[in-house]
């Protein structure tokens, strides 16, 4: 079986809860990861970054 399991998670108040719960205490919310700095700055467990570039990148030329 091909399960992912997260095996260090990051701890809870890196994430925002969103969303309601219809009937109370159900916890049925979504989570959105919250980041402490720019992306283009973020790095994983390994200090790679997390993303290339949030931004894209494109060559322009210019044909005379």
């Amino acid at each position: 079986m091909a399960i992912e399991v997260e095996v260090n998670p990051p701890p809870k108040e890196m994430f925002m809860e969103l969303g309601h719960d219809r009937t109370p205490g159900s916890g049925e919310k979504h989570y959105r990861r919250y980041y402490t700095d720019e992306l283009e700055y973020v790095k994983d467990e390994f200090g790679e970054l997390l993303i290339a570039s949030p931004f894209l990148a494109e060559n322009i030329t210019r044909l005379k």
